[in-house]
């Protein structure tokens, strides 16, 4: 059994139907994967680039593999870091072609990185978990988990406005204020914007790149939801890229406690009984037990 202990004294069970062999050492996270394929772009005129096998033995079935553990890697990872710790913003970056090349994965990046490192000097000890995906015209964009310990101050208009961005994704206007970062409300068609959950939508007024909106978390909601909304950007095919990170984080965060078990059924109703789980997700392969997020079993 893999066994994933949380914040708050949340624990998960993975109980599998047979054993598996458990490698010496573990993947240490960022260190490269040996790769099975370079990519190339053969043509200076499109962005699209190409798969190069680098051993004639690789196969496609290979890359399908390749993929299919990454992907799994990096769920794990993600939610083990999303699940231990506490959040209070969720945003939605976009870039407008008025400030960077949009469709250019690495500018797109550069920009990311000079707004996180503009919120960590504003902030030391902001907390950031961000998933990159691509729009339906190739273009990346970031969701993104973010907690801080400074305050962003909401600075409502001080004159009646129709849209907060222009059609090329501007700002239309700013009120003043003596704070760096500021949130102002989203207002579209003359009206303020809201998300599918019913929070109001906010914009940063230091995220100058393009059109964003920030939702103000309920402190009460449990953040196993949010984790859950932000990770379907992440497991579906999202196009990002081959061997490319599948999300970003800040070097602050904490991480779930992990472990591997050698469980008899005996040892794993024990457990059950003593930190109270119940099934909560079931396959052919194994058994999903948690203390958190169990309204009814699920099943694949």
């Amino acid at each position: 059994a893999i066994v994933n202990s949380y914040q708050d004294g949340r624990m998960e069970v993975i109980y599998y139907n047979r054993t598996f062999k458990v490698p010496l050492t573990g993947t240490v996270e960022g260190m490269d994967h040996p790769r099975r394929f370079m990519e190339l772009q053969l043509d200076p005129n499109n962005k699209q680039k190409t798969l190069i096998p680098l051993l004639e033995s690789t196969r496609i079935h290979d890359l399908e593999r390749t993929i299919f553990q990454s992907s799994k890697r990096a769920c794990d990872n993600f939610y083990g870091y999303a699940l231990a710790n506490n959040w209070d913003y969720f945003a939605t970056l976009t870039f407008s072609c008025e400030m960077v090349d949009r469709y250019d994965d690495d500018a797109v990046k550069y920009v990311w990185v000079a707004f996180r490192r503009a919120l960590q000097s504003f902030d030391p000890k902001i907390r950031i978990l961000a998933v990159p995906e691509r729009h339906k015209d190739n273009a990346l964009h970031f969701h993104a988990l973010l907690g801080a310990s400074q305050v962003f101050p909401i600075v409502y208009y001080d004159r009646a406005i129709t849209d907060t961005f222009d059609d090329k994704g501007r700002y239309t206007y700013l009120p003043r204020s003596k704070a760096r970062h500021f949130f102002v409300p989203y207002i579209n068609k003359g009206r303020q914007s809201f998300s599918k959950s019913g929070a109001p939508l906010f914009c940063m007024s230091s995220y100058v790149w393009g059109r964003n909106s920030w939702a103000i978390l309920d402190p009460n909601l449990p953040d196993y939801i949010v984790a859950n909304y932000l990770a379907k950007y992440l497991t579906k095919q999202s196009g990002i890229g081959y061997n490319k990170k599948r999300y970003y984080r800040t070097n602050n965060l904490k991480f779930k406690n992990k472990g591997v078990f050698l469980y008899d059924p005996e040892e794993l109703e024990r457990d059950m009984f003593f930190f109270g789980l119940k099934p909560y997700k079931a396959t052919d392969k194994f058994v999903i037990f948690r203390n958190f997020n169990v309204d009814k079993p699920s099943s694949d």
